[in-house]
């Protein structure tokens, strides 16, 4: 009689720790344990925090695959209730051998704020009504407050205030404009205004001190229609400063160069052929005098058409609207959905402080259009330089993404924590 013997064989699990996307921002942070590699198919996971046990956590079936299984345990745990120095930790038992992974909190992402303070004209500059903008940019998480100051001290005005949230790939940021109408006898008289901002008990601020120089270049229309163009800069000074123009980098000759002065400004102007313009770069206005440190604006003349794209707050279960800006020489916004045209429910357009145009265009979209997924592109195009540049948006892209709760959608928000075995 013949007799057979049959061993099985055994393998340990390798563990993984695996945490929410997104997690340094969640109140309620969702952790995952991966067992992989192992046989038998039978285990079982523990969780722990601080050596305390938390039993809230779900198992998932094994999975089977060349003769080797998975498996999976996920567990929730709130912020608040979980201390920068404690650490949750996955033990896994097996018959072949047991292993563990530890996780520590995430740290919050901070993203500073960038600060600007432009003045902007109503009208003609000196001869309308002034409007200071304070921009935040590039800032997370979204929570900060503005305070304007006058010399120092702060002022009774209520700002119009509008904040955008980015919607490119990547970790998500906000911007934010805060805008007041100053006293015009104030800002003439040459009083100091601050823009103060407080994010994550973080200061910034950026203050609007004479001299202030305003650089006016010629239109598109004009540059093409003229055998010859002017620049103008106006410099907000009751000194008499002396004003001097750099065309990419080389001073203007005086000859053609002119200058004029009144109580609050100063205004000169260069003259250049058109043929010259449309070669030039830049163009730089510059003030020096001993009563202040010397200031310049620079403009560009001849820039490559640019795009940005955002997503405008609004209610979830309401039409979304996106809001697509563009700035070149001669730039053109187009909307495109799945080949198709869109026709833009608004469209600006202006002359930034920098000689470039401005364009912007707001699209409406039914919501149930936007949670089909559809791709809505904005295309800005300058067609004197014969250049387009394009972004693009839908509603994956346009939302938060959250900790699911199945199994399925774990590839969505689980990924690679520390591990130790």
């Amino acid at each position: 009689m013949l007799v057979f013997l049959f061993s099985a064989t055994s393998a340990g699990p390798t563990v993984f720790p695996l945490i929410q996307c997104g997690a340094e921002d969640a109140e309620m942070i969702t952790l995952g344990c991966l067992a992989t590699g192992f046989t038998p198919s039978s285990l079982t996971f523990s969780w722990t925090k601080n050596n305390a046990a938390l039993t809230n956590f779900i198992q998932y079936p094994p999975v089977q695959k060349n003769n080797l299984y998975s498996e999976v345990s996920q567990i929730q745990v709130r912020r608040q209730d979980w201390n920068q120095s404690e650490t949750v930790k996955c033990m896994v038992t097996h018959a072949a051998g047991n292993a563990q992974a530890h996780i520590g909190m995430p740290t919050p992402r901070i993203v500073p704020p960038k600060i600007t303070l432009q003045p902007v004209w109503e009208g003609e500059v000196g001869n309308s009504q002034v409007r200071l903008i304070c921009t935040l940019s590039d800032f997370f998480p979204d929570k900060v407050s503005v305070e304007w100051q006058r010399d120092s001290q702060r002022i009774n005005i209520t700002p119009v205030s509008k904040k955008l949230q980015s919607v490119e790939a990547g970790e998500k940021t906000y911007t934010l404009t805060s805008e007041i109408e100053p006293n015009t006898k104030e800002w003439e008289k040459g009083s100091s205004f601050t823009c103060k901002s407080t994010h994550k008990e973080q200061e910034f601020t950026h203050s609007s001190v004479p001299p202030s120089i305003h650089v006016e270049t010629p239109s598109f229309k004009t540059v093409i229609s003229t055998s010859e163009v002017t620049a103008t800069c106006l410099v907000h000074t009751v000194f008499d400063a002396k004003v001097t123009w750099m065309l990419d980098g080389r001073a203007s000759s005086s000859n053609t160069v002119s200058k004029d002065r009144n109580t609050t400004h100063i205004t000169s102007n260069v003259r250049v052929s058109s043929n010259q313009w449309k070669q030039l770069r830049h163009v730089t206005c510059k003030a020096e005098h001993k009563c202040f440190s010397p200031t310049e604006k620079t403009v560009n003349v001849a820039v490559d058409p640019s795009v940005e794209l955002l997503l405008a707050p609004s209610e979830d279960s309401g039409p979304q609207t996106l809001l697509c800006s563009g700035w070149g020489f001669n730039p053109q916004i187009k909307w495109v959905s799945e080949s198709q045209q869109r026709s833009p429910s608004t469209h600006d357009i202006s002359m930034s402080a920098d000689g470039r145009v401005a364009v912007t265009s707001q699209l409406h979209i039914p919501q149930a259009e936007w949670t089909s997924g559809k791709v809505f592109t904005c295309e800005v195009s300058d067609r004197s330089l014969n250049k387009k540049v394009q972004k693009e948006i839908n509603f994956c892209s346009g939302t938060n993404t959250t900790a699911a709760s199945k199994q399925g959608t774990g590839d969505c928000y689980l990924s690679p924590g520390r591990l130790s075995s």
